[in-house]
């Protein structure tokens, strides 16, 4: 190849094979600066092995390619392109497609005057912190050796001990041996259930065995345990627990789906819930009949007793009551609504 590949008439970026079959060289100056992480190290030498099979020093990789290539993702490709051009070791350039301005095709040189170019960014660029958490973190989709591991070296020989730590860690994907830390456990606190949750395991187990009298004892420590997240975690009170346990000892179903705290304890919200709409339509229809049951009697008082969905109306006046209260307090307000007492 000796030109750049501008544009031509299929406008084909060069495959893949085009940049394999050949080996790429570290340049000594690479592998000693402090100013270049392993990555960028990594880059900037596969950048110089596309280069050196064009006669102008220039490469036009995607970057889908690098990441595909170097195991890097897109974001983090091009943040260290943005350095290396920063410290002047590859320039880029990007040509337009001469008849549809739309298509571009970006060409990155690779300078290879190192020496000189490190010497001037040294001054400037901080000294490169080689460590092994902060490569990862920065690089998450990076889960492979790099090439530069593969560099044979003598460890009492290399003094940067970060360095040989990032080396240490990526070489654990390779499944080599290495020391595994044990994971500790988080401590628990345990303390046993308080008496008010042990009671409520009682009780639970009574309003069970009044519908099934042979229900299998269960382990009471653990619904005790179960009740005690209930009222110290989740913030419940005794009572409603209670009021729960009977709301669904006098369902439809009863103790069916529920035969156990942690279950209720996973759905206690959903159980409440409905048990409160249960109420509400019991209330609306109670006070709906004793409605109609007024009008029937008392005609003339009540002539203008009107029903809503959700209320009674006195026409006349324009204004009205809602059905979903509770039923003493009902009558006080239909009363005052006509003026009438029964």
């Amino acid at each position: 190849m000796s030109q750049n590949p501008e544009f031509n008439d299929e406008f084909v970026e060069e495959k893949e094979e085009n940049y394999t079959g050949h080996f790429y060289v570290c340049p000594a100056e690479i592998f000693e600066s402090k100013i270049l992480s392993l990555s960028e190290k990594h880059l900037y030498i596969f950048l110089l092995g596309l280069a050196k099979i064009n006669d102008e020093g220039e490469c036009w990789p995607s970057d889908a390619y690098l990441s595909h290539k170097l195991d890097f993702n897109i974001t983090y490709i091009n943040s260290i392109l943005k350095k290396l051009e920063k410290i002047g070791l590859i320039s880029r350039r990007t040509t337009r497609h001469p008849s549809n301005p739309f298509r571009t095709k970006r060409f990155i040189k690779v300078h290879t005057e190192i020496k000189k170019i490190l010497t001037n960014s040294e001054k400037t660029e901080p000294r490169h912190q080689q460590n092994s958490q902060a490569e990862v973190i920065q690089n998450p989709k990076r889960n492979k050796i790099s090439s530069l591991n593969k560099i044979s070296m003598n460890e009492e020989d290399y003094t940067d001990k970060s360095q040989t730590d990032f080396i240490y860690e990526s070489n654990k994907t390779k499944g080599e041996d290495a020391p595994k830390a044990k994971k500790e456990k988080p401590s628990q606190a345990k303390s046993a259930p308080s008496a008010v949750a042990s009671e409520l395991s009682e009780y639970f187990l009574s309003r069970i065995k009044e519908t099934k009298k042979d229900f299998k004892q269960p382990n009471m420590e653990k619904w005790a345990k179960e009740f005690d997240l209930m009222l110290r975690v989740d913030e419940r009170k005794p009572e409603r627990i209670k009021a729960v346990i009977d709301g669904i000892k006098n369902s439809k179903v009863g103790f069916a789906y529920i035969q156990s705290p942690k279950k209720l304890r996973a759905s206690f919200d959903q159980q409440e819930m409905h048990f409160e709409l249960g109420k509400k339509m019991n209330r609306v229809f109670t006070n709906r009949t004793w409605a109609m049951h007024v009008k029937e009697n008392y005609p003339s008082q009540y002539s203008s007793l009107t029903f809503n969905s959700d209320s009674v109306v006195n026409a006349k006046r324009g204004k009205g009551i809602y059905l979903d209260q509770d039923h003493e307090e009902f009558k006080e307000a239909l009363m005052r609504l006509f003026g009438v007492k029964i």
